[in-house]
């Protein structure tokens, strides 16, 4: 018993110092969901969307408050609220068309328009 209970009240530094940046991190997505909320008509697609958002970070804060400092956001909540601000987590380099292409090559003959079939196959006989 006393192992887990060494377990349960030894937290690190780093872990308590995250679960403030987490909170922080949650009351500006809320702060942001909340802004693009009001900016939305009522009752519009966005203004449910954004009411969505704001019960998520809302539900997210309040675990983290009753689990105590020992409890942070896992990475798939800390890129939806980043997501939620605004924040990219990543760059898509191919999309944007940042990234080098690759050297050019030929089509082979079989995908040449002129070797692909002009209508699809009929049935087999008997099916």
């Amino acid at each position: 018993m006393a192992n887990s209970f060494q377990a349960d009240t030894d937290i690190g530094i780093d872990e308590i110092r995250q679960h403030y940046d987490d909170l922080k991190l949650l009351e500006k997505a809320f702060d942001a969901a909340k802004d693009a909320c009001d900016a939305c008509p009522l009752y519009s697609d966005g203004h449910k969307f954004n009411l969505a958002r704001m019960r998520a970070m809302t539900d997210m804060a309040s675990v983290l408050r009753d689990r105590g400092e020992s409890k942070t956001l896992t990475e798939k909540q800390r890129k939806f609220a980043q997501d939620v601000l605004g924040e990219p987590t990543y760059e898509n380099l191919i999309s944007s068309g940042k990234a080098p292409r690759g050297r050019e090559v030929e089509t082979p003959d079989v995908l040449k328009p002129h070797n692909l079939p002009k209508r699809p196959p009929g049935r087999l006989p008997g099916r």
